[in-house]
Parts: C-alpha cells; structure tokens; sequence
C-alpha cells in the first residue's frame, strides 16, 4: 500500500517480529517493527520512494540485512545487527543499491555485520548511474569482541565502505572496533583494517567530524588504475588507532 505526500501511510507494529519485509509502497512511515530472519537467507528490501523506517531492530540475516533500491528513504533511530559470519563471504547490513537516492541514515546503531556498516555499490559504469544523495550522520558502527579472531583479525569488514556515490556526506558518526578481515570466518577485504574506505567510483564527498578508535585503521581513499574517486573532502576527524 502506498500514502500520499500530505497524509503518508503510517505503520506502527510496537515490536511485532516479522521475518522478511518488502517496501514497493510510496510515501510509508513504518515504525517500531522488529525483523529477524533467525539465521536465515533474503533481506529486508526497500524499493518504495519516500519511506521512513524508525524505532527498530533489523537483526540475525544469513545474507545481507536491509537493501535499498528506493528514492527518499530514511532510516533512523534503530538497531542494526549481528548478520551471520560465513568463510568469505560479504553479510553487510546495509547495502544501497543502483537507483537509491536521497538516502538519510541517522542515529542508528549498526554493530556485528560480518561484512560492511553500510557499503554503497558500484555496477562498474560511470558515476552518473551510481546512488546519489546520501546522508549518513549521528551513526554508531562498531565490532563487538566476539567478533575478533585473537586480536589483531576480525569476521567483518568496514563501518563504511564507499565503491561508488554521488553527493555524500558522512557527518559525526563514531566508529570502533575494527580490525583487518580473516575471511575464513568472514568476508572478501579489508586488509587493512580500516574504518571507512573510499574508492572506485566514489565521488563528491565530504567526510567530517567522525571519531574513529581502537581501529586499525581509519579512513582509506584509493585511487589510481581502476579508480575515478574524485572531490574527496575529509577534515576535523579524530582517529586513534591501535597496532
């Protein structure tokens, strides 16, 4: 079902649990629902323009978590978590997809993904077709330490990872935790153990007033053969890295 710009449909579930959940409808406020797939595979998709979620818990995908193909979304206040560790695989919990644009991520938790925070895609053509738009602020990321393989390896990957994006901002969110990837319990990358990388198709971005610790790393720009990052803007972040 879809609302109207003046009166959005307005869905309030006061915790019920949900196993998969599919927005295609426009102008839907969804709020306090808790989805978990219990370990098992298909994620929540966004394909809708101008949805709202808030007030919940998106958590246990053997897969990725939430996906996001839709226009003018917003996911704030709530809880994303714990996807499930596979050898060499990418479990992110949120993944923006060709088509997103006018994303707002803000005042979530998003903690234990094995695989990214957040990652926004490339489809390996030019920026002009890649998400565009995108706010990711006030934002908590971080690898809790049962998700460490002795000290120095971790089942998981970035906060954030950028392959592509036009006109993002990421703006005040604290990151911890986070270790260079062992991918026989988890993931493809994240060598270096880094917060935030930015590479690709990457373009326009101004990255300010994060605070990064007890990482390894803390923010990566890639460019050169294979890259057109381009306009990277990075300023009053604090980083406090660990050996």
């Amino acid at each position: 079902r879809s609302g109207t710009k003046k009166r959005p449909l307005v869905l309030r579930f006061g915790g019920t649990t949900l196993r998969q959940l599919e927005v295609t409808g426009n102008h839907v406020i969804i709020e306090g629902i808790h989805v978990d797939r219990a370990r098992e595979k298909g994620a929540v998709k966004i394909l809708g323009t101008n949805i709202v979620m808030t007030n919940s818990l998106f958590e246990r995908a053997n897969s990725n978590l939430i996906k996001i193909n839709g226009a003018n979304v917003t996911i704030k206040d709530s809880v994303l978590r714990d996807t499930i560790p596979a050898p060499g695989k990418d479990h992110h919990c949120l993944i923006v997809q060709q088509g997103a644009s006018g994303l707002k991520i803000t005042g979530n938790q998003i903690y234990d993904c094995a695989g990214d925070g957040i990652q926004i895609i490339d489809n390996g053509q030019s920026p002009a077709s890649n998400p565009n738009n995108v706010v990711i602020k006030k934002n908590e990321f971080f690898l809790n330490r049962d998700m460490y393989v002795g000290r120095n390896l971790a089942c998981a990957e970035n906060a954030l990872d950028f392959k592509a994006g036009r006109n993002v901002r990421v703006v005040a969110n604290t990151m911890r935790g986070f270790r260079p990837t062992d991918t026989r319990c988890a993931g493809t990358g994240n060598r270096g153990g880094y917060a935030v990388v930015v590479h690709r198709f990457a373009n326009n971005f101004v990255i300010r007033r994060n605070r990064i610790s007890d990482s390894t790393g803390c923010i990566h720009v890639i460019q050169g053969k294979g890259h057109s990052t381009s306009d990277i803007s990075i300023s009053n972040n604090t980083c406090n890295t660990v050996k």
